[in-house]
């Protein structure tokens, strides 16, 4: 458990450590990689800031039904508008290099050069709860050069932003370094405190597992991989644990990152097998996850040793 003067001390010596990694960032970085990854802040910001818009507005058929998107997921009529919000704002601003989206796949941006981004996009995670008037839900980002492509992996990625339109929050991973509203992120945890765990799953075997968890953890849903697993990363809730193989990489892959970077645990797995993080390629956003990730070890361990069994799970 971190107390006040404790929390006091890590975060003087964070800020710290961020005003060096900042000077390290600017001095590793031309001035047109520190530019580009401002321009797709921007235009992250500006895709939320319209979300909210549209979500105050009078025109309920932004939540009719478009079928099936590129990631395999129903799609509504206000993601596809997200997508364009977005895509305007780099085309606009001249970001150059392709967005690899949940909604339409591969798009190419108009303006090109020599240092091109590849985005992996979610413009909207969490829609089910914007259709419904629940504000949880976020646009996400991973970024990575186009010109390291061979190298996408959960692994090597660095830079990445998950905006809260609703609380006006943003989180990044800047050259590696996690920041919430410019700020060092810090994970606060209880280790006396009930655990709380965010748990999706179809499997009947699960259910019976959720009992058992209800017994030592408390069991949340919330609608928002991206954002639930930031709330890890946080210390806001304890584990997060998706065992229906659907979790994608525009899901994940930034939020799960921050877990990763601040010391917590994350496993990624498919039906019978961990796939390792440096196997995990980000902008193969059709194939399907399952994740367990936890900033208490304690947690993990519970979690892991009730489901390796029934999933499959060879660590």
């Amino acid at each position: 458990m971190v107390n006040n003067k404790q929390l006091a001390a890590k975060l003087k010596n964070t800020k710290t450590a961020l005003r060096i990694n900042i000077e390290t960032i600017m001095n590793n970085m031309d001035d047109i990689d520190f530019i580009t990854f401002e321009k797709i802040k921007k235009a992250v910001f500006r895709t939320g800031h319209f979300l909210k818009e549209k979500f105050h507005g009078k025109d309920d058929s932004i939540y009719d039904e478009l079928g099936d998107n590129y990631g395999g997921n129903k799609s509504l009529r206000i993601d596809l508008l997200a997508e364009d919000e977005f895509i305007h704002n780099l085309n606009t601003m001249g970001v150059s290099g392709r967005v690899i989206s949940e909604e339409r796949g591969e798009i190419e941006l108009q303006n090109k050069s020599e240092r091109e981004v590849t985005i992996i996009l979610d413009p909207l995670d969490g829609s089910s709860n914007y259709k419904r008037r629940i504000p949880f839900s976020v646009v996400s980002a991973a970024i990575i050069p186009t010109e390291n492509i061979e190298e996408a992996t959960f692994k090597g990625l660095k830079n990445g932003i998950i905006y809260d339109f609703w609380r006006n929050t943003m989180y990044e991973l800047r050259e590696s370094q996690a920041l919430v509203n410019g700020n060092p992120m810090v994970t606060i945890v209880d280790n006396n405190a009930s655990p709380i765990i965010s748990l999706y799953t179809y499997k009947s075997e699960m259910y019976k597992l959720v009992f058992e968890f209800e017994r030592r953890a408390l069991i949340r849903c919330l609608g928002s991989a991206a954002l639930e697993l930031t709330y890890v990363a946080l210390g806001a809730l304890n584990a997060y644990m998706d065992v229906r193989f659907k979790l994608k990489t525009y899901d994940f892959a930034v939020g799960a990152k921050f877990i990763d970077n601040l010391g917590g645990n994350v496993l990624i797995f498919r039906k019978g097998e961990v796939i390792p993080h440096d196997e995990v390629y980000l902008p193969e956003i059709t194939k399907g996850y399952g994740m367990i990730a936890a900033n208490r070890l304690d947690v993990y361990d519970l979690i892991l040793s009730d489901v390796k069994e029934p999933f499959r799970i060879m660590v």
